[in-house]
């Protein structure tokens, strides 16, 4: 299982970006038919994999790319990620010391529920709840760009209150879990 993010070649100029994409397009084509997942954000790209073999040969192949490589430290921490899939995700340290899940919202949620959301945001510290500025502006009405607008959450009563607010437009909710309850 390992998460690696690819290079950003924008900041190059266009003929070297051009021949960077192409040149990671073919050797990424080897790995079509494996089982792993990709991901682009912006102008990078994630690949996911649950099989350390294949995670190894990938840093073989598109080790120019690479920027980073994530993997379970421990064995309970590999079985534990893989019986938890996406929802679950190991951490040494909570987001901002406290948070303990991640609540994504969907994109799609009408401009008067989101003005209405943040508005009743509003009424808890940020020990309870926190959101990224950008998924702030998202909810006043801004047009602004957001991957996927999203807040943090510190405990399970907080979380529930929030599902319930949000309903239909809860689109995922992440666990954080520290490592060191994992491998205990």
């Amino acid at each position: 299982m390992a998460n690696g993010v690819i290079r950003d070649w924008t900041t190059y100029n266009n003929s070297n970006v051009n021949r960077k994409i192409a040149e990671f397009k073919q050797l990424f084509s080897r790995f079509a038919d494996r089982d792993l997942q990709l991901r682009k954000e912006g102008n990078f790209c994630s690949i996911f994999c649950n099989d350390s073999l294949l995670s190894q040969e990938l840093i073989e192949v598109l080790g120019e790319f690479i920027l980073e490589v994530y993997e379970p430290g421990s064995d309970k921490e590999k079985e534990f990620l893989l019986n938890h899939q996406a929802r679950k995700i190991a951490c040494d340290r909570l987001p901002y010391g406290k948070y303990q899940y991640k609540i994504h919202i969907k994109t799609k949620m009408k401009l008067e529920n989101r003005m209405n959301f943040l508005k009743w945001l509003d009424r808890y510290t940020t020990d309870k709840i926190t959101i990224a500025k950008s998924t702030s502006r998202w909810l006043s009405g801004y047009n602004v760009w957001t991957q996927t607008p999203f807040l943090y959450v510190s405990d399970g009563p907080m979380l529930s209150l929030t599902c319930l607010y949000l309903g239909e437009n809860l689109k995922l909710i992440e666990e954080y879990v520290p490592r060191s309850s994992i491998n205990s």
